[in-house]
């Protein structure tokens, strides 16, 4: 075949072959018998009579001639070989399951497949099949729903406007961005370098010391001057949130970092309860008749002493602000201050205080 490159290996073949076929010539005719064709080959080649029966059977079974051994591309298997309509088919099959509240399992996933009609293969292959197309078994997190429910995606789109609109004004105000943490007195870790010794292992239980909750607050330049609030926590629960009490935040907010914020500010925080009190109570369905009727009097609205409590419910829903009126806020912007709320479940919006100390 011409203009094609002979290996080391060929080439010595096809010497060996010459010098049979010469030691041939040279003796007059055949060294071995005709008939003996494996052995001439063998003979010839300088090969094992076994290595040639061999060879010649794998090409009788029709496999390839190829070196064994050597590590090939394998064929796609027929679970990663499908239509991209299959594939799309299984994905909407597993979003719809999570959709309808249902346990999302290989199995799980195999059934319904067949129930649909969409592809019949085995539990093994469905799992190469999912890999292929971007899933992962792995622990439930149900953070990534609740940040896609539509209430929580308007108030993520509004946070964001309110932030850009911000940055880019004229006159943009600081960004002060306050949080709570934690400590030990002794310190915590949760990794340290082991091997399989025991002498690498901690001596037992122990104990971290006093555990301390720190309140601050801070902006870009770093934190804000005489805004540090740290005191021991009381609480045996494992939430430091348990700790942090509104009247402690409120006093903090008022004695701490409103007076020491040197111009007008931004201030960004979370929905903590503690963030987070009312200034004003409004009806709820656990309101009492009483509570609504007083409700509707200190806001002059007129109603039927005999109304029924339902009724009544559905008149205070009519006169309810829709937007909620927080102490905390009330207090920032008499200060001549701002308030931007963080949406729910998005504390990645957040600097963390863990990375800046």
């Amino acid at each position: 075949m011409p203009g094609r490159a002979i290996n080391g290996r060929s080439r010595q073949l096809i010497l060996n072959a010459i010098d049979y076929f010469t030691r041939e010539k040279e003796n007059s005719g055949p060294l071995v018998i005709v008939n003996e064709v494996h052995q001439r080959v063998a003979e010839a080649q300088q090969v094992s009579l076994r290595t040639v029966s061999r060879i010649c059977g794998e090409r009788q079974k029709g496999l390839p001639v190829e070196t064994p051994g050597q590590k090939r591309n394998k064929p796609k298997k027929k679970s990663e070989d499908l239509p991209d309509g299959i594939k799309t088919s299984v994905r909407n099959t597993i979003y719809d399951m999570k959709q309808n509240g249902k346990h999302v399992t290989i199995k799980t996933i195999n059934e319904e497949l067949k129930r649909k009609e969409v592809v019949h293969i085995s539990n093994a292959s469905l799992g190469r099949l999912l890999k292929t197309i971007g899933f992962k078994y792995k622990t439930e997190n149900s953070r990534r729903y609740l940040c896609e429910l539509s209430h929580v995606v308007y108030q993520r789109v509004n946070f964001l406007k309110q932030y850009y609109n911000n940055l880019t004004s004229e006159n943009p105000l600081q960004c002060v961005y306050l949080d709570e943490t934690w400590i030990y007195s002794k310190g915590s870790f949760k990794r340290t370098w082991q091997d399989n010794s025991i002498k690498s292992c901690r001596k037992g239980y122990e104990g971290t010391g006093k555990r301390f909750i720190v309140l601050h607050a801070g902006t870009k330049h770093g934190f804000v001057e005489n805004a540090s609030l740290v005191f021991s926590s009381t609480s045996k629960s494992g939430d430091y949130h348990d700790s942090m009490k509104r009247e402690m935040f409120e006093k903090w907010m008022t004695e701490k970092l409103l007076p020491n914020l040197e111009e007008p500010s931004l201030i960004i925080m979370d929905n903590a309860p503690y963030h987070s009190a009312l200034a004003e109570k409004l009806p709820t369905t656990s309101w009492t008749k009483s509570q609504m009727q007083e409700w509707l009097q200190q806001k002059n609205i007129q109603f039927d002493n005999n109304c029924l409590r339902v009724e009544l419910l559905e008149i205070c829903k009519k006169h309810r602000p829709n937007e909620r009126r927080y102490v905390v806020d009330e207090m920032i912007n008499a200060n001549g201050h701002q308030v931007f709320r963080l949406p729910p479940y998005h504390c990645q919006y957040y600097p963390s205080f863990e990375n800046m100390e």
